[in-house]
Order: C-alpha cells, then sequence, then structure tokens
C-alpha cells in the first residue's frame, strides 16, 4: 500500500523500555552502504498480480532488472480466525498465492524483501486492544519466517508492518501510541530469530507528512526520537522510510513551517541517526503520481525518478530504493479486469507499466517513460561508483554528477529550473569523443570532442543527460562558479 501521506490533506504516503545512553562518537560516523543491489520496486506479486499473470509479470521484471521486491504478505488474508490454520495457496480469484509468487521470484533471481502486516481479519474495524491480538501476531511472524526463510530460503529480509506513523496504518489498525508499535516489532524480532537466526529486520517505514498533522499522525523526525526514546533502536538493523514529496526534488516545497528540499528532508533523518546510532537506510516506498505532487506527465514522471536515485544513492547510508509501485494500481482486486484509467485517482499513476487485462509482454503500449529510465538508470550505473558532485542542483538548479571506475567516467547532468533555460556547460575529459545518451535510451550519439572538450546544454525538460568516455584523465576539480553561462574548468 502507498505511503498515504504526502498529505495536503494529502496523505501521500500506512510496557515500559529502559532509554538507551547516546552513541558514542566513534559510533555515530556514517558507514558507506552496501549499494551492490540499490534497484527495487514494489510488486507486490502475490497481493497485486493474479497467478495467471505473475509468469508474464516476472518476464517485465526481468526486462526491467527489477532487484528487488517488496512482497507484502498480508496476515488477513493468509489467517481467518484465532489458532486457525494458514492459507498460503490463494483464494478463487488467483490472488494471494504467496507460495507461487514467492518461489517465481526466487527461481528468477529476484531477492525480495518481506513485509509483515497488519491486525489479524477477526478484528477488522474492532478497535481490540494489542493484548488480544499480540500472542497471535508472534506465531503469524514466526510461521510466516519460518516457511519462507528458514524453511526454503527465500527471504532474508522482513519489514514490520508499513507507515506506523500514520493513522490508517496505526492508530486505525491497532497502534495507538508510538509505545504499541514498538511492542509489535520486538515482539516479531524475537519470533523472526526464533524462526529463522539469519532474518534481518527492518523498520516498518514511516511515511513523510506535508501538511499540518490530522489526529493520530506523527511525522518521520519526530516518530524516530519517540521510538529511540522508547529503546527500538535495538530492535531492527535496517532503517526504512518513505520519502514522498511534493513536487521535485530539488525545489523547496513547504513542510509546515519551512520550505525543503529533498536534502533537508534526508538530512533530518540522518541527525536523528546520527543522534541514536546509525543504520543502513531502505527506502521501501518512493514514487510520483501522474496529474498529482506537480507531476504534468509521463516524461516529467521518468525525469524526477531518476534524479531522485541521483541524489540518494550518493549518500553513504542509503542502499536500497523500491519505486512505487510497478504498475498502475487498482482500487479493489474486484476491478482487475475491468480496470478503467481516473486522472483523479492518484493510485492509478503511480506505476512504470500501465494497466492493462490480459498482461502482454509483447504489448508495447504498457511500458511508460519511467519503465524505460528505470533500465537505462541501471545500465549507466551498474559497474560504477559516486565520485563527485560537479555542480549543487539545490543551489544551481543545475544538477552534474561524476561517476566511475578505472577505465570508464560518466557524468550525468540535469536542469530542475523549469522557468529558465539550461546553460551551456563545459567538459573538459581529455578524450577523443564522448558517447552521450538520452534518459531513456532512446537517442545516442558518439561527439568528437575539440582538444578533449565538450560544451553542451542539459534537456531543458529536466531529464537527465548521461555523457560516458572510457579514456580516464587525470583528476578534474571545478575551478569557477557560472561565467558567460559556462562552467570553467582544468
Amino acid at each position: 500500500m502507498r505511503c498515504l501521506g504526502v498529505i495536503f490533506v494529502i496523505v501521500v504516503c500506512l510496557s515500559s523500555f529502559l532509554v538507551p545512553a547516546p552513541p558514542t562518537e566513534a559510533q555515530t560516523k556514517q558507514p558507506w552502504g552496501d549499494k551492490s543491489s540499490p534497484f527495487g520496486a514494489v510488486v507486490s506479486l502475490g497481493n497485486r498480480v493474479r497467478e495467471d499473470e505473475m509468469p508474464t509479470m516476472i518476464r517485465l521484471m526481468q526486462e526491467a532488472n527489477v532487484q528487488w521486491n517488496r512482497e507484502e504478505i498480508s496476515w488477513d488474508h493468509i489467517q481467518f480466525k484465532p489458532n486457525g490454520p494458514y492459507r498460503w495457496d490463494g483464494d478463487e480469484k488467483g490472488f494471494y498465492n504467496y507460495d507461487r509468487a514467492v518461489e517465481l521470484q526466487h527461481n528468477a533471481g529476484i531477492n525480495m524483501l518481506g513485509l509483515l502486516a497488519y491486525n489479524p481479519a477477526w478484528f477488522k474495524n474492532k478497535k481490540p486492544r494489542l493484548e488480544e491480538w499480540l500472542p497471535d501476531w508472534e506465531d503469524y511472524v514466526y510461521q510466516t519466517v519460518a516457511r519462507y526463510g528458514r524453511d526454503r530460503g527465500q527471504i532474508k529480509y522482513w519489514e514490520i508492518w508499513n507507515e506506523p506513523n500514520l493513522a490508517i496504518a496505526g492508530f486505525e489498525s491497532g497502534l495507538y501510541t508510538t509505545d504499541h508499535y514498538v511492542q509489535v516489532l520486538k515482539t516479531a524480532q524475537a519470533a523472526a530469530r526464533r524462526a529463522d537466526p539469519a532474518a534481518k529486520i527492518v523498520l516498518g517505514a514511516l511515511c513523510d507528512v506535508w501538511s499540518d498533522l490530522p489526529p493520530n499522525f506523527v511525522d518521520t523526525p519526530e516518530y524516530l526520537r519517540e521510538l529511540a526514546e522508547l529503546g527500538a533502536w535495538q530492535y531492527f538493523d535496517i532503517l526504512a522510510v518513505h520519502p514522498y514529496r511534493p513536487g521535485a526534488p530539488e525545489i523547496p516545497a513547504w513542510r509546515r513551517d519551512r520550505f525543503e528540499t529533498l536534502q533537508d528532508t534526508l538530512d533530518d533523518t540522518d541527525a536523528v541517526l546520527a543522534e541514536w546510532g546509525y543504520k543502513p537506510i531502505w527506502y521501501t516506498e518512493m514514487g510520483w503520481s501522474r496529474e498529482f505532487y506537480g507531476i504534468k506527465d509521463d516524461v516529467q514522471q521518468a525525469a524526477w525518478m531518476q534524479r531522485f536515485f541521483l541524489l540518494t544513492l550518493n549518500r553513504p547510508g542509503v542502499e536500497k530504493i523500491f519505486w512505487y509501485d510497478f504498475r498502475d494500481d487498482v482500487n479493489h482486486p474486484d476491478l482487475y479486469t475491468t480496470f478503467v484509467s481516473d486522472l483523479s485517482n492518484n493510485q492509478h499513476h503511480f506505476g512504470l507499466l500501465r494497466r492493462t487485462y490480459p498482461l502482454r509482454f509483447a504489448d508495447p503500449t504498457i511500458r511508460k517513460p519511467a519503465y524505460f529510465a528505470f533500465i537505462q538508470l541501471q545500465r549507466m550505473l551498474a559497474d560504477v561508483s559516486w565520485q563527485q558532485t560537479l555542480s549543487d542542483p539545490y543551489a544551481e538548479f543545475l544538477g552534474w554528477q561524476r561517476w566511475g571506475n578505472d577505465t570508464r567516467t560518466l557524468e550525468v547532468m540535469w536542469w530542475a529550473q523549469p522557468t529558465a533555460a539550461p546553460p551551456v556547460v563545459t567538459i573538459n575529459c581529455g578524450c577523443p569523443q564522448v558517447r552521450i545518451r538520452a534518459y531513456d535510451g532512446s537517442e545516442e550519439r558518439i561527439v568528437q570532442t575539440r582538444n578533449g572538450r565538450l560544451r553542451l546544454a542539459p534537456p531543458s525538460n529536466g531529464t537527465p543527460l548521461w555523457i560516458e568516455w572510457t579514456s580516464l584523465p587525470p583528476s578534474r576539480q571545478l575551478s569557477g562558479p557560472y561565467v558567460n553561462n559556462a562552467f570553467q574548468l582544468n
């Protein structure tokens, strides 16, 4: 389920403990995360794809090189009464066959993050006390992790709940206080580790709230601090957040009492980590829906997606990003075969794929520009690492980064100011020619340089331009600011 909270009231984005001592200075140095497989998506194969279409969806996931999928294994769809049996193989409509979904992905080499949520079917809309269902929650976590982790070796990472800081997934789903979530998290960690000692625990992702806070909503930084003060830092291995935002990553947006860029938002999270101890960061949902949050068309969605990846993967702690979502969603499974796109419904327009029925791999109309941009992003960054930011888009609107390895240099640039013309930039590669690619791989050309230098401007529509060469010149640093609409390079 998408973060119900970039609320405007737009929700964009679902005991007592000893308070631990803050970590020492040595413990607060942010390590560089494992960025070997950062490209994920929210496909939820078992929840959102019928059995008859699962093989085709797997082909599309492989074509897009989805490295990770968040697989939501919903408690209320597999167990229907206390102490009752678990149904792992789906219903009569072809949904919720988790055995099939997990097996297909595992056999295809797709990693999975298992999402464990929410309160049980027999207490839906009944406002039970936590203690009435916490023992059953413990058994559900144990049984699920034992089945897909210990016994089958298919899932080793488990996200505990989703968006507990928002009313719909928190207060309205039986978590009436932050302390209640801590109890759910603590219970889940213990049950998962008993079931599979190799299990890794991911915090239930918190969703940023941009509006004035409605009742029973807590924004991400405050909720994180409450978790830390309640001792929750010891119960998870990986921090998860959903940094949805209204507008482009680099452009400041109003958040109750200040304007905030993406960098400001991420810095707020890092500040809490610096205080309580760093953990790897996974964005288990992130996306923009067409016609919402400032997106005007499919190309802009693709541009903002690539820019988000580029602006976050160069931060030390960020390891994985799960794009929300892989295919445009429906309001209810009963509409699966009769879906009609509605421009007033944001859930219909988050996907990299347009929704059709039946799903045909050979149908060229289902792949959006963002789908090809997702593929191109991975092709370009597959074997390189971030080296340098040549221009800060938060300060200058021009994004310009260098990535590379021992033999290959890649520079990517984009223009984030839609109301002004982009500048002409000089690249000093010291090479005879460069290869230039469009954001989606649709255009590619070899350009001869003049004495190892090249002047160009990024596209005015905000899409990144990818420039690559294979000779590695001496290290070059930016030596000056804007001068006559160009950058001066050594």
